[in-house]
């Protein structure tokens, strides 16, 4: 459907318009009115729920730091037992240790030099412990089913003497079925003084086989320093326990709480035995962290409720200070939207009235101000150009009927009402949201680009004229509808004085812009260049986008509406169809557009100009 306009121009002054009728409440007095009463309701909102809120969002992230904390404890406290167990590994490897264990004596001198390089060894293993903060061995004794015993610390230091006393004292800690393979079972803290040493260690033990029967022949005893375990807990503020089966506490966070009983000790193994996940339930109702260590013979125990803090002092000092905030934000957000909406949405309203008049026909509408700034100076130019275009209107109601509405549409093209009205919509909803700078630049580029499109007149105009209205065009696009678009331009500076015929280049970013990035990407290139064969006196401008593309079929859909002549009432391609048929009224049927596309690629449009000699 065509839009008609009225060739007769009503007469308007300079004034402001009479107003017919006269509001209660002022525009500017509904924002400050609705945005008040939006700013107190959500004050009031936020006062009623914070509470609830803070209180939930503080014990969400309080549990999620506890659980990253104890987990990162369980992985430490795990890595560095097997990091101890794989130094003693080389122990068992021990020839020397062979000699020593094996049931028949062997001579003296023999046992004497096995001993000798059996202590070498454990003082090797003890040494390169040294050097890991995690994993310090303090001693290593070896107790032989022989009655034999090789270590760095005397016996009498400890409370086991042989090989029946440390199989007692694991039995004695609930570690049962010692018939079978039994791996490194870290279970018991002792305090030891002797050999120039004492301290307090975290206690493991592992057997030692035959090879062949893997009978027990022995079991290697190793002391953990009590500082490597510190060194583990040292940054964490929560009470954690290191638990044997009996419940004993064997190391925590606090050294006071070594020795202690857990009392739910048999439900939290119970609870471990069905081996769902990490926190445990308790009959009580209380949740526990709960986490086997390496070799299965103690646990890692966090009760939850413990370790979270009390939050009501934290809530109501971020939830006194927030309403505070609150209110501050009310009573300045009464002044902005006072001073703001008083001050910068006068002539933009009438301006938007104007331009929605003319993209519903009326050409006699005039934007009419008072201000000085930058929309009057936009008003001043949308006259200017609804001026010519009403002068147009009149001298072309001479014309044919059909060749008539055809450069109607174009006129209609280059002042793009839809352009205008949705710009100025944006501008001010971008001034409603307090971004004045924003709001400014949008505005200048929408002069700008009007400024170029009118071009005085002038159908001719610099090729340069044309790629600074298309950098307008994606400006204001992007200002006004959060897109990101780009021109890359390709031309030569020894080009950008060639003249052609004014608005055939920016319908084409235009059509790129709608049908090609719209609903496919907001990041969207637009590529132009120029290749010139002065031999053959002939210019060629492509302008490549990498939008949707169009398909085979609808291209050459296109391509026989370009041909036509009138164009058909369901003609949908005004802006290449007034482009196409200008180039050929001027420069002769030989030239025009050229299209080429690749779904989901590019679409690519040549212009096929002639090049002068002057040029």
């Amino acid at each position: 459907m065509k839009t008609e306009f009225s060739p007769h121009r009503k007469e308007h002054t300079k004034t402001v318009p009479h107003k017919f009728y006269r509001l209660k409440l002022t525009f500017t007095q509904k924002i400050i009115l609705v945005t008040s009463a939006l700013t107190l309701a959500m004050a009031l909102l936020i006062t009623l729920s914070l509470w609830q809120l803070s209180s939930d969002v503080f014990s969400k992230l309080e549990r999620e730091l506890l659980i990253r904390n104890v987990d990162s404890v369980h992985s430490q406290l795990n890595t560095s037992l097997e990091t101890a167990q794989n130094l003693t590994t080389q122990i068992t490897r021990s020839p020397s240790l062979a000699v020593l264990s094996a049931l028949e004596p062997a001579p003296s001198e023999t046992r004497s030099e096995a001993a000798t390089q059996l202590t070498n060894t454990l003082n090797t293993v003890i040494s390169t412990s040294a050097a890991s903060k995690t994993s310090s061995i303090q001693f290593i004794n070896i107790y032989l089913k022989n009655g034999s015993v090789y270590g760095s610390l005397s016996p009498e230091s400890l409370p086991y003497q042989d090989f029946e006393a440390c199989v007692s004292a694991m039995k004695a800690c609930g570690i049962s079925d010692l018939d079978g393979y039994v791996p490194t079972c870290w279970f018991d803290f002792v305090s030891f003084q002797g050999n120039g040493s004492s301290g307090r260690c975290l206690v493991g033990m592992r057997f030692l086989y035959k090879a062949s029967t893997l009978e027990k022949i022995g079991v290697i005893v190793v002391g953990l320093k009590q500082s490597s375990l510190e060194h583990i807990f040292k940054n964490l503020p929560s009470r954690i326990f290191m638990v044997r089966r009996d419940g004993t506490v064997i190391s925590a966070t606090h050294s006071s709480h070594v020795g202690e009983t857990i009392s739910y000790m048999e439900e939290l193994l119970a609870y471990d035995s069905s081996g769902s996940s990490p926190i445990a339930l308790l009959p009580d109702g209380s949740e526990v962290f709960l986490y086997r260590l390496s070799g299965g013979a103690s646990w890692l125990i966090c009760p939850i409720e413990e370790n979270m803090l009390d939050r009501d002092s934290t809530v109501s000092q971020y939830t006194e200070k927030a309403i505070y905030f609150t209110l501050a934000a009310v009573a300045l957000t009464i002044f902005l939207s006072w001073f703001s909406s008083k001050t910068l949405t006068k002539s933009l309203i009438r301006l938007k009235g104007v331009v929605q008049r003319v993209y519903e026909g009326d050409l006699s509408a005039r934007f009419q101000t008072d201000q000085h700034d930058e929309i009057a100076y936009l008003g001043v130019k949308i006259n200017d150009m609804l001026e010519q275009v009403e002068n147009f209107y009149k001298t072309q109601e001479r014309d044919a009927t059909e060749k008539q509405n055809l450069e109607l549409q174009l006129m209609q093209s280059q002042i793009n009402p839809h352009l205008l009205y949705n710009t100025l919509n944006s501008a001010l909803w971008i001034i409603r949201q307090k971004d004045t700078e924003k709001a400014e630049d949008l505005i200048l580029s929408l002069g700008n680009f009007f400024k170029l499109a009118l071009s005085k007149g002038n159908q001719e105009v610099p090729l340069s004229n044309e790629i600074g209205m298309i950098q307008y065009y994606l400006k204001i696009q992007n200002l006004g509808r959060g897109k990101s678009f780009h021109l890359e331009d390709q031309v030569p500076e020894e080009w950008r004085s060639l003249r052609i015929l004014r608005l055939t280049l920016q319908p084409l970013v235009e059509n790129a812009v709608i049908h090609g990035f719209s609903n496919y990407r907001d990041d969207g290139q637009v590529t132009i260049s120029v290749q010139a064969d002065k031999g053959r006196h002939a210019l060629t401008i492509c302008v490549e986008d990498n939008g949707i593309g169009i398909l085979p079929e609808d291209l050459d859909i296109l391509m026989e509406d370009l041909n036509t002549y009138p164009p058909t009432k369901e003609h949908k391609h005004y802006g290449l169809y007034n482009v196409e048929h200008r180039i050929r009224n001027k420069y002769g049927r030989q030239y025009g557009l050229a299209l080429e596309s690749e779904v989901g690629d590019f679409t690519r449009v040549t212009l096929n100009l002639p090049l002068s000699s002057q040029e």
